[in-house]
């Protein structure tokens, strides 16, 4: 009768062989946990940057075609003398102390400012340009309109900026919009080049313009 030792402790003993480096290897290229993960953290930088570079675009091309629209509308009253020489249009209210034609000028951008969609603080934002010519010919044509000031900021605005018109005179009207939150808007140019502004503060300024003819009002 043979007797069997008891084990030198209570602990019980793995017998299974350690996996070797090649098959653990092996394992974890089997292994497809985690994939997901690691494709979208590839691919989030470009796609983001795309996706924010295109509402970019879009807002861009929304506030341009609101300002555009905007000037035409506006200029719809210039036409039609309400915005002219004399008493014709707009009358002067007997608390204001401007002349009468400086408030039609007034008037023309508060009716440029509600058309936009942000009309409240439009017309700390806006500035317009009015030029008025009898005749057009070579030496008597329009100016190039200018914007900005000495620093590259937008000009203070002054209803000396518009020009008075009347009946049958050609007339272009410029409208430039100060846009803020266009300047901080990724456009998705480059990865380096974030930003659209191209003014001081970083605003992005815009540009609109409608060329016409005055109607035989008077």
């Amino acid at each position: 009768m043979s007797i069997s030792a008891p084990p030198a402790s209570g602990l019980a003993v793995d017998a299974r062989p350690a996996t070797p480096p090649k098959a653990l290897v092996a394992r974890l290229g089997k292994d497809e946990g985690g994939t997901t993960a690691v494709e979208f953290g590839l691919i989030a930088v470009p796609f983001f940057t795309m996706l924010m570079g295109l509402i970019s675009v879009c807002l861009y091309f929304f506030i341009i075609l609101e300002l555009e629209n905007a000037v035409w509308k506006g200029s719809r009253g210039v036409r039609v003398g309400n915005y002219g020489n004399g008493t014709s249009g707009y009358a002067q209210p007997s608390t204001n102390t401007q002349n009468n034609d400086d408030y039609k000028k007034e008037k023309l951008r508060s009716e440029i400012c509600s058309h936009m969609r942000d009309s409240a603080a439009c017309e700390s934002k806006i500035i317009l340009m009015m030029q008025s010519r009898s005749t057009i010919s070579a030496g008597n044509s329009f100016t190039q309109p200018n914007c900005k000031n000495g620093t590259g900021d937008l000009q203070s605005w002054t209803p000396s900026s518009i020009e008075t018109t009347g009946a049958n005179s050609y007339v272009l009207l410029t409208a430039c919009y100060k846009w803020e939150l266009g300047g901080h808007l990724p456009h998705g140019e480059s990865f380096t080049t974030f930003v659209i502004g191209n003014m001081p503060d970083g605003s992005f300024l815009m540009q609109a313009m409608h060329a016409f003819r005055n109607e035989s009002y008077n």
